[in-house]
């Protein structure tokens, strides 16, 4: 790519943008803006052409002085589906063949629906010390690259390609974290996403279905204001104010800011964060079950979330080890870009990624391709014709000899081939038989992996539920609970500290679940009212080969429970 470029973001909320060149090992970053997007403009990441975005997209360039029209979009989708997958080593102009081979088994949809899109990870040698690629295959609906095509051209802009956001922070955030395991989580307003980066590689990602916006509702509602504060007065005051507890739970209420103008607004502020704190917590937990010899080093935080006062310090203490914001990105050169006050870079952290190294979404289809094998000419020396002469003669000869042995077994090939005619037509319909078992078969596989992407390991609820009710002491009381196809987080008080003690005990012996953790046991002794033990567990479901096989996939069930579960 040369020249600037225009790396835009649609969120829900809000639009972000950077102009950048990403010539040589650093890229350089001149400008970065935000502005809201426009209502029912963006939708689980397709968008639809708006006069008014273009309208404000045009005048925050005009104001910056921004003349480039080559355009990078990067795009946060649930319709978006990526995969890693190993195949043999081979010369890198056949593994788009070999992809297309098994997009089948990687994908159970209609491919021709989806632009496709690779990139290499890794060689790795397998356990038969034979080398294998490690491929990062993701698959974009061909409904949500229109939208964006449309878009970018009633912007009067010259589309140069389409990444996805999780490819884009893997390629910002292995600049600043190349060695050891990171965790990077991309909060944003309604949406997140977990990337583990190992040695600078991808290990695994999630997309988490909440971000701060439920936060940022409670700010915007605040009881204790004269009015209703719009979106964006709302942002800013998180950037500058801390507006929530350190701590989930209210009983570990530390105050630490002294504007006492947001104190009312704490607990519901807090309460909005804590289906996303309790999904990273999960999310975590699983990684490090399944890869139980590996040190996670660091947690950092990109995005909207990196610019929200205190929610570093919350998710340290509920997730038990330091969290920190990527407010500078070490991997970019700085050109002192201008950004708005309040905001650091890390939030265009997937801008800036999708400008460095975006996937080939608009032009490498993945497809069947061949090339014709071509002759060389061969080159000799000058004959003699005596020679040629002789070999004519004996030709000559041979040819009339094969000429009277012709005649004599043409006869013979055609009664066999008499024969051979008849019993093709008696097997005629052994042939039909063959045909009608082959697409049978062939429907029952496609049946049994459709069937096979349904299960999930959420199916293991009922059971725990039906120990929960055996097994957990008289006075306990669940005061939240949620569940997804990894495991279950929830918030319980019981009446002491030693029936705290007998649910843990108790729990750790469930065959339904396993992992047990909790994030700390408070207990509230206000005068006058009978003492309270309260703490929040998190527990995984035993590892199936099928939870094995679901990758990235998940589905999220969360109830509020406030009824006493009582057993044994």
């Amino acid at each position: 790519m040369v020249g600037k470029l225009l790396v835009i973001e649609v969120g829900y909320s809000l639009t972000k943008a950077v102009v950048m060149d990403a010539k040589g090992s650093k890229p350089k970053v001149y400008q970065c803006f935000q502005f809201e997007t426009p209502v029912d403009m963006f939708e689980d990441g397709t968008v639809k052409p708006s006069e008014t975005f273009r309208g404000l997209l045009n005048a925050e360039c005009s104001k910056r002085n921004v003349t480039t029209k080559n355009v990078i979009f990067t795009i946060a989708s649930n319709a978006i589906a990526s995969r890693v997958v190993m195949i043999p080593f081979v010369k890198e102009k056949k593994i788009a063949e070999i992809l297309s081979a098994g997009m089948d088994d990687y994908f159970p949809v209609d491919i021709s629906m989806y632009k496709t899109s690779w990139k290499i990870l890794e060689v790795i040698s397998g356990e038969d010390k034979q080398k294998k690629y490690r491929i990062n295959v993701t698959i974009v609906p061909n409904e949500l690259v229109s939208s964006y095509k449309a878009l970018a051209k009633m912007c009067g802009l010259n589309l140069i390609a389409l990444d996805y956001i999780g490819n884009s922070i893997c390629q910002v955030a292995r600049g600043v974290f190349p060695k050891g395991c990171t965790a990077i989580l991309k909060i944003d307003e309604q949406t997140s996403m977990l990337t583990v980066l190992k040695d600078g590689k991808f290990d695994m990602q999630r997309n988490l279905a909440y971000g701060i916006d439920d936060a940022l509702a409670a700010i915007m509602n605040d009881p204790s204001a004269e009015a209703t504060r719009s979106y964006n007065d709302s942002l800013n005051i998180v950037r500058h104010k801390t507006c929530i507890r350190q701590h989930l739970n209210p009983t570990e209420h530390n105050v630490d800011d002294d504007a006492e103008e947001y104190f009312k607004v704490r607990d519901s502020a807090t309460e909005g964060l804590r289906p996303l704190v309790t999904n990273i917590s999960r999310a975590l937990a699983y990684y490090e079950s399944q890869n139980k010899e590996t040190v996670l080093e660091h947690i950092a935080v990109v995005g909207q979330g990196a610019n929200f006062s205190g929610l570093t310090k919350l998710l340290t203490n509920e997730l038990g080890q330091k969290v920190t914001a990527m407010l500078s990105l070490d991997s970019m050169k700085d050109t002192g870009a201008f950004l708005d006050e309040g905001t650091s870079m890390s939030a265009y952290a997937a801008c800036i990624g999708a400008g460095m190294s975006p996937l080939n979404i608009l032009g490498n289809d993945i497809v069947v391709t061949g090339k014709a094998e071509g002759g060389k000419t061969a080159g000799g020396k000058e004959l003699s014709l005596v020679p040629a002469l002789i070999v004519c003669g004996v030709g000559i000869a041979a040819a009339a000899a094969m000429l009277v042995y012709g005649m004599i077994s043409s006869t013979m090939i055609q009664t066999e081939n008499l024969d051979l005619q008849t019993k093709i037509t008696q097997l005629q319909s052994a042939q039909s038989a063959y045909n009608e078992y082959t697409a049978t078969e062939a429907r029952v596989q496609n049946y049994q992996k459709m069937y096979a992407y349904t299960e999930n390991q959420n199916n293991q609820l009922k059971a725990f539920i039906d120990e929960l009710e055996k097994k957990m002491p008289s006075d306990i009381n669940i005061v939240s609970f949620s569940a997804d196809d990894t495991g279950i987080a929830m918030t319980v008080n019981v009446t002491s500290k030693e029936s705290a003690a007998l649910v843990l005990q108790q729990l750790r012996s469930f065959t339904s679940i396993t992992d047990v953790t909790t994030g700390g046991i408070t207990e509230d002794t206000a005068e006058g009212v009978a003492p309270t033990v309260n703490m929040s567990v998190t527990c995984s479901y035993p590892v199936t080969d099928s939870s094995a096989d679901s990758g990235t996939q998940s589905g999220q069930t969360t109830e509020s429970v406030q009824s006493t579960s009582s057993g044994s």
